[in-house]
C-alpha cells in the first residue's frame, strides 16, 4: 500500500513542507496518502537551482548519464510492483494495466540510457567552391538548459518518462509539475533519481495548484517547456511562455481511420469476446462519426454496435455523447472534449445501465 505521506523534490533533495495535497484512491473514493503542494516560493527556488545547474549537467559526461538512467531503470524493476500498485491506486488503472505502464517506464529508461553515448555530430566537408578548398565545418549537439515540465493524470508513470529520461540522457536539469490527482509515481521517480550522482539541483519534482504554478511556464530563465495534455490548455501555455522553446503533445488530435465496416466489427466482436472470457461484464457505447464519412459509411458504423450488442446480448447505450455534441456551450475550446458540466450529463446518461452491471447479483455464489 501507499506510505502515509510522500516529500517533493526540490533541487534533488526531499521536503515535505506540509501535506496539503490529498491523494484519492478511485476506488474507495477516500484519501489514500498526502503530498506537499508547492508554492510560488518553492517553484522559484526549484527554477533557480535548476538554472545553476546547467554548467554541471552540460559537463557530466555521457557514460555518467547512461549510469544515471540505468540505475533507474533498475530500481524501478526492483520496485515494479509498488509501482503498479500505486499507479492502480492513484489513477484508478486495472492491475495490469498498470503493470504494463510500469514496463514502458523501465523501457524509456533504458532507451534513454543507450541514447545517453549517441548524441553525435556532423563534420561538413566545405570545399564547394575554390576559395573554401581548405575548409572543414562542424556541428555538435549541446543541452538546452534549463527545463519545464508539465505531465498529465492519465499516464503518470509513461509521459513523466518521456520527458525526465531524454532530459539526463541530453544533460538539462528540469523542473516537473506533475498532475495533482496523480502524483505519487513521478515522486517515486525522484526518490530514485536522488539516489544517484546527478549534480545538485538537476532536478525538480513539484506538485502544484494550477493557479499557482504559472512560474512553469513564464519564467524567462527556462529554455524549454514540455506540455503534455489538452490542446486548450496547451495552445494556452504556448501563448504565455514567451521565447523559450515549446513543446506540445496534445490529446483528441488523432484523425479518424475509415476501417472497412467489417473489419471493425470483428476487432469490437473480438474485444467483447475476450471481456467476457475474462469473466468482466460489458456495457457497450456507441459512438457517431461525423458526416464527412458519408451517410452510407457512417449509418454502417452505427449499426455495427447494435449488430453486436446483439450478437452478445450485452447492454448497450447508442451514443456516448448524445445531447452534447452538438451544443458548442457543453465542449471545451478545442471542440472536442466535454466540459465539467457536460461529465455530469454524461453520467446521467451512464449510470442507470452501470448501477445494474455494478450490483452483485445474489444469484452467483
Amino acid at each position: 500500500m501507499l506510505q502515509e505521506t510522500y516529500p517533493y523534490y526540490l533541487g534533488s533533495e526531499p521536503q515535505t513542507p506540509n501535506t496539503d495535497l490529498d491523494i484519492i484512491d478511485k476506488y474507495t473514493g477516500k484519501v489514500a496518502t498526502r503530498v506537499p503542494l508547492a508554492d510560488p516560493a518553492a517553484i522559484d527556488k526549484a527554477i533557480g537551482l535548476a538554472v545553476g545547474a546547467e554548467k554541471a549537467m552540460r559537463e557530466f559526461p555521457a557514460y555518467a548519464r547512461r549510469d544515471v538512467l540505468n540505475h533507474c531503470a533498475n530500481r524501478f524493476e526492483e520496485r515494479a510492483e509498488e509501482l503498479a500498485l500505486a499507479l492502480c491506486i492513484e489513477a484508478g488503472k486495472p492491475i495490469k494495466d498498470s503493470r504494463g505502464e510500469v514496463t514502458r517506464l523501465i523501457e524509456t529508461f533504458r532507451i534513454g540510457a543507450e541514447e545517453a553515448t549517441r548524441i553525435y555530430g556532423e563534420v561538413i566537408p566545405m570545399d564547394n567552391t575554390p576559395r573554401a578548398a581548405n575548409y572543414t565545418g562542424m556541428w555538435k549537439r549541446v543541452p538546452v538548459g534549463a527545463a519545464s515540465f508539465i505531465s498529465p493524470f492519465n499516464f503518470p508513470l509513461n509521459l513523466a518518462a518521456h520527458k525526465v529520461a531524454p532530459a539526463i540522457a541530453a544533460g538539462c536539469p528540469f523542473v516537473m509539475k506533475p498532475a495533482s490527482a496523480t502524483p505519487i509515481g513521478a515522486l517515486i521517480i525522484g526518490e530514485v533519481l536522488a539516489e544517484t550522482d546527478l549534480p545538485k539541483g538537476a532536478f525538480s519534482i513539484l506538485p502544484a495548484r494550477r493557479d499557482g504554478a504559472d512560474l512553469f511556464t513564464t519564467d524567462d530563465r527556462l529554455k524549454l517547456l514540455s506540455f503534455t495534455g489538452s490542446p486548450g490548455v496547451g495552445w494556452a501555455l504556448k501563448a504565455k511562455s514567451g521565447k523559450k522553446k515549446v513543446v506540445l503533445e496534445l490529446g483528441g488530435n488523432d484523425g479518424l481511420c475509415g476501417y472497412p465496416i467489417d473489419k471493425i466489427r470483428e476487432n469490437l466482436s473480438g474485444m467483447i469476446d475476450a471481456i467476457l472470457i475474462s469473466g468482466a461484464n460489458v456495457l457497450l457505447v456507441g459512438m457517431v462519426l461525423p458526416p464527412n464519412y458519408g451517410r452510407r459509411y457512417t449509418r454502417a458504423f452505427e449499426q455495427l454496435f447494435v449488430q453486436v450488442a446483439a450478437k452478445f446480448n450485452v447492454p448497450f447505450l447508442p451514443f456516448l455523447l448524445e445531447g452534447v455534441a452538438t451544443g458548442d456551450a457543453l465542449l471545451q475550446r478545442d471542440g472536442m472534449h466535454p466540459t465539467p458540466e457536460a461529465q455530469v450529463l454524461l453520467l446521467d446518461d451512464l449510470w442507470p445501465q452501470l448501477e445494474d452491471l455494478l450490483t452483485p447479483d445474489d444469484s452467483v455464489n
